[in-house]
């Protein structure tokens, strides 16, 4: 049991030196982003996982503390503001449909011409 723990605890390790952050603030959402790029130049996928989920929670924490928006809000504004990663979302191809006319064009979910997308 003891060695399966010392395991772990080499395998989420930190290689670079990272400034601690405060909860709710920005300071915490750097600290966030400096874990999750060490974990990827480690090239250890499930780490670089699980430090992108804290990132997320910073963001949502610092949104909801600093802005007063929850983090459900945020992520329905990401899908607004970048329209053309709603293509490979199927519950939204459900809503909308093939074609939308939400943008104005109707060719930018055009399967049958993938240049538009």
């Amino acid at each position: 049991m003891i060695q399966w723990v010392k395991n772990l605890y080499r395998y989420f390790r930190h290689r670079t030196p990272i400034e601690l952050g405060i909860e709710g603030e920005l300071s915490k959402i750097r600290e966030e982003f400096d874990e999750l790029t060490d974990a990827y130049n480690q090239n250890k996928k499930f780490f670089a996982a699980v430090e992108c989920t804290d990132l997320i929670s910073s963001v949502g924490m610092f949104s909801y503390k600093k802005i007063g928006v929850p983090l459900f809000m945020i992520i329905i504004f990401a899908y607004i503001r970048k329209p053309y990663k709603w293509i490979r979302n199927p519950i939204l191809h459900k809503i909308y449909g093939k074609r939308s006319e939400v943008f104005g064009n109707e060719t930018w979910l055009d399967k049958d011409n993938p240049s538009m997308v």
